[in-house]
């Protein structure tokens, strides 16, 4: 019989740094299991938590007979087990009977930066875990904040349609975007092609953990997008000529990545569906 997951929350917001590793501009988190300290990348794109192979067999991992189809940026759909994860923790927060996609090493592998350095994670914490919490992310001091959300109104600023959806405005028009935090940069799909000043294009390529693809998309040189009260300037941006990920209810103009909140603190509470990002010098 299949567990459903419980999160034994603490009694409290709790403020807690972020995972040391520190790959390109996204953020890591810790999650503690069997007592050692496991870096995961923070990723609001990711459907459902997921580990490597290296790490379900360090600590024993459950198999379970479920299996799930899952894909990435690069469009390639593949098939993965699945695993058991009886008990970890978020800081002081304690989940219990979490699933957890097992996803071979080469997967989360993607070679080496410019600098040489490499670039392979062991996992990323998701959406199905993320949504149970309310998060302050500081990118300044480098913490998260997180604690139990409470329903006190819904902010409309938030939504999930197979992606956590947000808004956003440019040109005085209102458009809405995927939010995936465990993509280095945004990108736009063709929904956004008819906004181009003009059309050059360039070669890029798509990463996931799915794989790589390259393909031609249209290049935007500068575009200042309003997200939740700031203004957010993106530069060389890919505007892809395909759609980036489906969905049902909203017509999205792409995907806005980590860069979006490099340079603010970033609220996600999805139980009251307020996203919001804040400056620097202003009190939460």
């Amino acid at each position: 019989m299949n567990k459903e997951v419980e999160i034994l929350y603490s009694r409290q917001a709790e403020l807690f740094e972020m995972s040391p590793v520190q790959l390109m501009n996204l953020f890591f988190i810790d999650i503690a299991l069997n007592g050692n300290h496991i870096p995961l990348l923070f990723d609001t794109g990711g459907t459902i938590t997921l580990l490597s192979e290296s790490i379900a067999e360090r600590y024993h991992l459950s198999s379970l007979y479920d299996s799930v189809k899952a894909g990435g940026n690069s469009g390639i759909i593949n098939t993965f087990s699945m695993a058991l994860l009886p008990r970890f923790s978020i800081g002081n927060h304690t989940i219990v009977n979490a699933k957890a996609i097992i996803v071979p090493d080469k997967h989360l592998d993607f070679g080496l930066d410019e600098k040489g350095k490499p670039l392979k994670i062991n996992g990323v914490l998701g959406w199905d875990l993320i949504r149970q919490f309310k998060w302050v992310i500081d990118p300044f001091n480098r913490s998260y904040q997180i604690e139990k959300p409470k329903f006190l109104e819904n902010k409309k600023q938030l939504y999930w349609d197979n992606m956590p959806i947000i808004s956003g405005e440019y040109l005085n028009q209102n458009m809405f975007f995927g939010f995936d935090s465990g993509n280095t940069e945004s990108m736009f799909s063709r929904e956004f092609i008819p906004y181009l000043e003009s059309k050059i294009e360039k070669s890029d390529k798509i990463v996931g953990i799915d794989g790589v693809r390259e393909e031609m998309v249209y290049l935007a040189k500068h575009i200042l997008l309003r997200i939740a009260g700031q203004e957010i300037e993106l530069k060389d941006i890919s505007v892809l000529e395909s759609n980036i990920f489906p969905t049902k209810d909203f017509t999205v103009m792409g995907l806005l990545g980590a860069d979006i909140i490099q340079n603010h603190r970033c609220i996600i509470d999805f139980v009251n569906h307020n996203f919001q990002l804040v400056s620097s010098d202003c009190v939460i």
